[in-house]
């Protein structure tokens, strides 16, 4: 999935997302937008385990089909990336509360470990969880 609208992607919410052997590394718990496009360009990924950190994964790469969601890393790559949780909540997202949003920072340390090039975009580049309807 490389450039697709909120709507499109909407719903991933809720899916199995499965590593590059078909592990199950957890569920897509939200799905992150870029602020400024409003292009989704992440999945936050939980592993249905309280306590356990949730994960953030490109949407570049994937693949959806059925109630799956196929990434080209594997588990080991998917559970050492950067994390969200409520300590990125930072209120950039306008005209909503409570929303989550990753710093610039955070972002960029993503990118560096997928090993993908940030979109072009003006601006911070600060994303937000789009509010999504969970499936």
């Amino acid at each position: 999935m490389e450039s697709h609208r909120i709507d499109e992607v909407a719903g991933l919410v809720g899916r199995e997302v499965l590593d590059l052997n078909e592990t199950s590394i957890g569920y897509v718990d939200l799905v992150f937008v870029e602020h400024e496009t409003g292009r989704p360009e992440w999945i936050g990924v939980w592993s249905g385990t309280p306590g356990r950190p949730r994960v953030l994964v490109p949407l570049r790469g994937v693949e959806a089909g059925g109630n799956e969601i196929r990434a080209p890393w594997t588990e080991d790559v998917m559970h050492e990336a950067p994390t969200y949780g409520e300590e990125d909540d930072r209120g950039h997202v306008a005209g909503e509360s409570g929303g989550i949003s990753l710093s610039p920072d955070k972002e960029r340390s993503a990118y560096l470990h997928y090993g993908l090039e940030p979109p072009d975009v003006s601006g911070e580049g600060v994303i937000r969880a789009a509010n999504v309807p969970r499936s």
